[in-house]
């Protein structure tokens, strides 16, 4: 059980329990009106707000930060002593003391949490279980689903030197910060392969994030279009990102087997990588198909309120009676890199992946 501390101010106490009331009737009351529940909701500040719409709608990125949270920053490997100097916050991405705002900010705030949990929480597994874990290597810990792995990084070389592999069309958003000119620090080139696999798991935490946010618009807004493109243009800036980091991993496969061909094997003979991606490109690739299904029903749902909605490859557009909107779909950078990857090339790099 949790207790406030009282050293809590008045006003923080007040946000506290509210927190933890609103999360009880939540669950346990069936006779709360719409009104009461977006009323409780939106009094909260952007922190408290957030956690209780992820545990409300996302439990598993609730729980990924809770244990991330509450996690020391103090570890002790053997002789060595870990200090955790500055923890990933949730609130440094949400910006204002509303719900738009904090549904806006979600996505990356998951993403970037989801990246402090991979980078940190291994010292708590590998302290927990020292036996099992060599000390002197460097680890991540992916959290997926309620699953934790434990990821060892073998040998690597930057992604940067992939570069060449990409035709122009295939330089899609993330290219540039990612791939190449990218940063030399950024974790996609000190880490190669498995910061790219830490890069998929994060889109994959903030993408859902966005997704389960639906069923706070269906219950608690106005159902405005305008409420429905901040959902829909929140999942559409980052679900394509899933076939983004599929593809670099899967060049980066190619390239190391043709030049570092030691590289290739430690990453192929890596159990817990080959686990993790299984994971990882199981779950993101069934969330986007839900996200497609989901956007019909929006679709459908503002035709019946009397709005056109019209759909191509890079924008989803409602008009209504002095009314027309849109935002962007990056459904042509979508098609165009499942098209690439259904080449047999990459289908013979995927089975490899699932031995």
């Amino acid at each position: 059980m949790n207790f406030v501390p009282f050293s809590l101010s008045y006003k923080e106490k007040t946000r506290t329990y509210m927190h933890y009331w609103l999360s009880f009737f939540l669950l346990l009351s069936t006779t709360l009106t719409a009104q009461t529940i977006q009323t409780g909701i939106k009094s909260l500040d952007k922190r408290n707000m957030a956690l209780t719409l992820l545990k409300m709608y996302d439990p598993t990125s609730y729980a990924m930060i809770e244990e991330y949270e509450a996690a020391p920053s103090t570890y002790q490997l053997g002789d060595e002593i870990i200090v955790i100097e500055e923890k990933e916050s949730l609130v440094k991405y949400l910006e204002e003391d509303n719900y738009i705002s904090v549904i806006d900010g979600l996505n990356q705030a998951v993403h970037e949490v989801a990246h402090g949990y991979a980078n940190h929480m291994s010292y708590k597994y590998i302290q927990k279980s020292n036996e099992l874990y060599d000390w002197n290597a460097d680890h991540y810990a992916f959290f997926i689903n309620g699953e934790v792995l434990i990821v060892p990084i073998t040998e690597t070389f930057p992604a940067y030197e992939t570069r060449h592999l990409f035709s122009e069309e295939l330089q899609t958003f993330r290219f540039p910060t990612y791939i190449a000119p990218s940063y030399r620090n950024l974790n996609t080139q000190a880490n190669g392969i498995y910061g790219l696999l830490n890069e998929l798991v994060a889109y994959y935490h903030g993408t859902k994030a966005a997704y389960e946010m639906y069923h706070y618009f269906d219950q608690y807004s106005q159902g405005t279009p305008e409420d429905w493109l901040v959902y829909l243009a929140n999942v559409n800036s980052t679900y394509y990102a899933y076939l983004e980091f599929k593809l670099y991993i899967y060049k980066y496969l190619i390239y190391a087997k043709a030049y570092h061909p030691q590289v290739y094997e430690e990453v192929l003979n890596n159990v817990a990588f080959k686990r993790t991606y299984q994971l990882a490109n199981r779950h993101f690739e069934k969330l986007i198909q839900d996200y497609f299904i989901q956007k019909s029903r929006i679709v459908k749902q503002l035709q019946k309120a009397n709005y056109k909605v019209t759909e191509d490859n890079e924008y989803i557009i409602i008009r209504g009676k002095d009314y027309a909107s849109g935002r962007g779909n990056f459904l042509k950078t979508y098609k165009t890199l499942k098209k690439e990857l259904d080449k047999n090339t990459y289908k013979a790099i995927e089975m490899v992946l699932s031995e």
